[in-house]
């Protein structure tokens, strides 16, 4: 019988996606590989033939998690909608992290974000560049607002500081979500940000 062959790249994926699970459960600085191994039901070995350290499977991860919402913003961005749709588009998707699956994801971004920010790991700090991060971010949503001015949908605003101001409120919504899942009711939530954020910037 043939030997199994192994992807390397869906079984990285496998141990980085368990690997986030067991950050938002336990926390990143509490976090061991042998935690990884176990939730990625892997033999230590094994974890060091694609991580050297637990700080690469911490930037592995982080980095999935950002090139997942880059991806689905680019998706919105250069989908066939008028700007105002894809404001809408975004903040739900925005808002369905924190009721989904995916909402672990939320959690280890703040809790890597407080790591890279708090100055404890320079790698990390290095690493994690939050400044890139959200100008990249804000330029997406710059790039949208500006569509929605030259089509004439939107009115005339300053897009980047626009951008800047969803982004805060956003992020702010994170904090709180993290705190406390239950403050939020998020069908709410969403009709008020779409109000404020979509709604009064149309002509």
């Amino acid at each position: 019988m043939a030997p199994k062959v192994v992807d390397k790249e869906v079984k990285m994926q496998s141990i980085i996606e368990a690997a986030i699970h067991v950050f938002a459960r336990q926390g990143v600085a509490r976090t061991k590989m042998s935690d990884i191994a176990r939730e990625a039901r892997v033999g230590k070995g094994t974890l060091y033939e694609y991580f050297r350290t637990r700080d690469e499977v911490i930037i592995r991860s982080f980095q999935f998690i950002i090139r997942e919402m880059e991806l689905i913003l680019r998706q919105i961005h250069s989908a066939s909608l008028s700007a105002d749709e894809k404001l809408t588009r975004l903040i739900a998707y925005y808002l369905a992290y924190f009721t989904s699956e995916k909402s672990d994801k939320i959690t280890v971004i703040l809790d890597l974000w407080a790591e890279g920010v708090g100055g404890r790991n320079a790698e990390l700090l290095q690493t994690i560049d939050m400044k890139a991060l959200y100008a990249g971010f804000r330029d997406t949503l710059a790039a949208i607002i500006t569509e929605g001015i030259e089509q004439g949908r939107f009115r005339n605003v300053d897009a980047h500081t626009y951008a800047s101001l969803m982004m805060a409120q956003l992020d702010g919504l994170m904090l709180q979500w993290a705190l406390d899942p239950d403050v939020l009711h998020m069908d709410v939530v969403k009709k008020q940000l779409t109000y404020i954020f979509v709604e009064a910037l149309c002509v």
